[in-house]
């Protein structure tokens, strides 16, 4: 049966008219592909690769730069706008200074940026529950969270209480009520 498989592959291979070679690659492996036999197939892309070896590979075209490309000089990049913000512990914020995009998730990454913050801490504003008593929660520095529909726990949220927001596994956001036990799975939607 092998033999045969390989009598059969020498046959296409001889049997195949140099002007084969000149056509383009996709039809060449198309051609290959409607082989039935596997063996045929096979030595019929072998052939395709001993021909694309056996052509040297053009040389790369080389040519002298236009007289103004080569008087300009590189342009140095800017920079990212630092400001100055009051220290706060590593890893956290104050209601102070929380950053604005604190568990915003339309912020691009860059390569240079510094580490997002672990936690925030901030004051309670503003505080209602929907018919599934769920939290929607404003805090002092303008941001609002919501609880997940997946966190079925009853909060007890009053107004100037402290909160802090902590970074979970996989940008997961939690909500710790000070004082009180366990936290919440929230999500920032403003």
């Amino acid at each position: 049966m092998m033999a045969r498989g390989f009598a059969l592959a020498a046959a296409v291979l001889l049997a195949m008219p140099a002007a084969a070679s000149d056509q383009d690659l996709p039809s060449q492996i198309l051609a290959c592909s409607a082989e039935p036999d596997g063996a045929a197939q096979l030595a019929c892309y072998n052939q395709i690769a001993a021909r694309l070896k056996a052509v040297p590979a053009p040389a790369p075209a080389t040519s002298a730069p236009p007289a103004a490309e080569a008087a300009t000089e590189p342009v140095a990049p800017v920079p990212p706008p630092t400001t100055t913000a009051p220290a706060a512990p590593p890893g956290q914020t104050t209601s102070q200074s929380p950053p604005a995009d604190f568990g915003g998730d339309t912020v691009p990454f860059h390569h240079d940026a510094a580490e997002p913050p672990d936690s925030m801490t901030a004051h309670v504003v503003s505080v209602s529950y929907n018919f599934y008593h769920r939290f929607t929660v404003g805090l002092d520095n303008g941001q609002v969270w919501r609880q997940k529909d997946e966190d079925d726990s009853m909060a007890k949220l009053a107004k100037d209480q402290t909160v802090t927001i902590i970074r979970g596994f996989l940008d997961a956001f939690h909500l710790k009520i000070e004082g009180e036990y366990g936290n919440f799975a929230v999500k920032r939607i403003k």
